[in-house]
Order: structure tokens, then C-alpha cells, then sequence
């Protein structure tokens, strides 16, 4: 989105169980304000049905190829506008 500014970033502990990814952006935001809304079947935002392209199942696939690897993936509302969305994959462990 033109204007828009967007953050990305990476936590990874290794005494936790999981490495975090996630993306911040000062955009439009969510839309209809639900977080869940963005992973349902053909959902395009107001936003993104102004511009040309996309069918509106990207997020739904990554979310259901993010939980087969047993992580998850979210979306959130940060105050000040904009969205966050993010996602946990387990740490492998290496040895097997």
C-alpha cells in the first residue's frame, strides 16, 4: 500500500520452544476490525478490493500450512492503526 510503512522482524529463543516472525505495517489496518476475519475464505478488505489482483486465499493457506508444521499465525489490531501479522513455527531439533 502506497504510504504505508512496514516493520518486520524475527524473535528467536532458544530456550523457548518456538521461533516468532512477524510484520508491522502503519496501513489501512484490518478492515471490519475482527483479527480473524483476514484468514477466512475469499476475504478481500474495502482496501483491497480497490486494487486489481488477488483472490482473497493467501492468508488462509499460510495459516493451514503454518498449523500442519504445528505453529500458529495471527493477526492484531496494534493501537495507532495499521496491522501486525505474525506467526510461531516449533524449533526442530536437529539430532534425529
Amino acid at each position: 500500500m502506497r504510504g504505508a510503512r512496514s516493520r518486520c522482524g524475527a524473535r528467536f529463543d532458544q530456550r523457548r520452544s518456538s521461533n516468532q516472525a512477524y510484520r508491522l505495517d502503519s496501513g489501512q489496518g484490518l478492515g471490519s476490525g475482527d483479527p480473524e476475519r483476514p484468514f477466512e475464505l475469499i476475504y478481500r478488505s474495502d482496501a483491497a478490493r480497490a486494487v486489481p489482483g488477488g483472490a482473497g486465499i493467501g492468508l488462509l493457506v499460510c495459516r493451514q500450512l503454518i498449523e500442519a508444521m504445528g505453529g500458529r499465525m495471527w493477526a492484531n489490531p496494534p493501537d495507532g492503526g495499521g496491522a501486525e501479522f505474525g506467526f510461531t513455527l516449533p524449533i526442530v531439533d536437529n539430532d534425529l
